[in-house]
């Protein structure tokens, strides 16, 4: 067989060169690779900076905003709305045999107030009743 050329020295030096010219090749396009890949992970990064300060001044905003309504909470209601010691002391007096319209003068509110809260008493008296049966 001719497979003398096989052992000759210039083809051992030429696939040398040429496997040492694609490490080369290899080595740079990895080189290049990476660059593209810090650039991009550069721009991300920056991105995402942009979105953390953005998110802070969101959360600034959100606990002054809580903040405020926390403080608002604290602020004393107005005499609109009736609260549960009002209701206990109407319910209270009725029991002891007032009339309506001393209940509401004792305790300063409107009279068609206390009689709705007698109403829903009486209402929440009878349900239970009715819906046993």
């Amino acid at each position: 067989m001719q497979l003398d050329w096989l052992y000759s020295p210039i083809t051992q030096y030429s696939i040398t060169g040429v496997g040492l010219v694609a490490s080369l090749c290899l080595w740079i396009s990895a080189k290049a690779e990476l660059r593209a890949l810090r650039r991009k992970f550069a721009k991300e990064l920056e991105a995402l900076q942009n979105t953390d300060l953005s998110l802070i001044a969101g959360l600034a905003e959100v606990r002054a905003a809580n903040q405020t309504a926390a403080e608002a909470a604290f602020l004393p209601r107005t005499s609109q709305t009736i609260n549960l010691t009002k209701r206990a002391q109407i319910l209270r007096m009725h029991h002891r045999g007032e009339s309506v319209h001393s209940i509401a003068a004792a305790l300063q509110l409107p009279q068609g107030e206390v009689e709705l809260v007698l109403k829903l008493e009486r209402i929440t008296e009878t349900e239970p009743a009715a819906t046993t049966r």
